[in-house]
């Protein structure tokens, strides 16, 4: 993950989301032992923080744009929707350039071009949206970290837990105010931030 200058505001709290209940617990041991959280302050499998953790999800999910993410997000081992579109607008080029050196309709070489484009566009849009709904139908989305992970609670975090936290590689990160409200902090997933802004009082590099 790219190192940055985290910054968490005082009085806020950090849920981090591990893979195993083993990783959580070696991970708020880490903390203890490195002297970054009392040991009373981290808590794992807390109550409440999956339900937490879900709604700073939902809050992410809702602030990256939906229509860029269905676009951008790949099928099993077939590439996303934009790549597939991309691929079949080059493919139809050059099959209406191979289209227009046959002599048809117009004498022109480029008013044939633009015919067979068309033509040939239009049949790959029709296959394409009946393919590309049969994928979608397949599919089934990643679970979420609320739902896989375990977590470990850190209260009245501070940066030097923080950092910490982020170089164990979590399934996910997330501030939170005082009220236990999902703060505009730390999102985590594969390894970058995710979050709309993902900032804090001073900013990420």
């Amino acid at each position: 993950m790219t190192a940055h200058d985290a910054h968490i505001r005082p009085g806020h709290d950090l849920i981090a989301v591990f893979r195993t209940k083993a990783e959580a617990v070696d991970a708020g041991m880490a903390l203890v032992g490195a002297g970054a959280a009392a040991e009373a302050d981290v808590v794992v499998a807390e109550t409440g923080d999956r339900e937490s953790v879900l709604t700073a999800e939902m809050q992410t999910e809702i602030g990256r744009s939906p229509l860029w993410r269905a676009l951008m997000t790949r099928h099993g081992s077939l590439p996303s929707v934009l790549v597939m579109g991309i691929t079949g607008w080059i493919a139809s080029a050059a099959i209406a350039f191979a289209l227009a050196l046959i002599d048809f309709g117009p004498d022109g070489y480029w008013e044939r071009f633009v015919i067979a484009f068309v033509v040939v566009v239009t049949m790959g849009t029709m296959v394409s949206l009946l393919a590309i709904g049969g994928i979608a139908t397949a599919s089934t989305d990643a679970p979420l970290a609320s739902e896989r992970g375990v977590t470990l609670h850190v209260h009245h975090a501070s940066d030097a837990s923080c950092e910490m936290l982020l170089q164990m590689n979590p399934l996910r990160v997330d501030e939170m105010g005082a009220r236990g409200q999902p703060a505009a902090g730390i999102h985590v997933e594969a390894g970058r931030s995710i979050t709309p802004g993902g900032r804090h009082d001073q900013g990420w590099g």
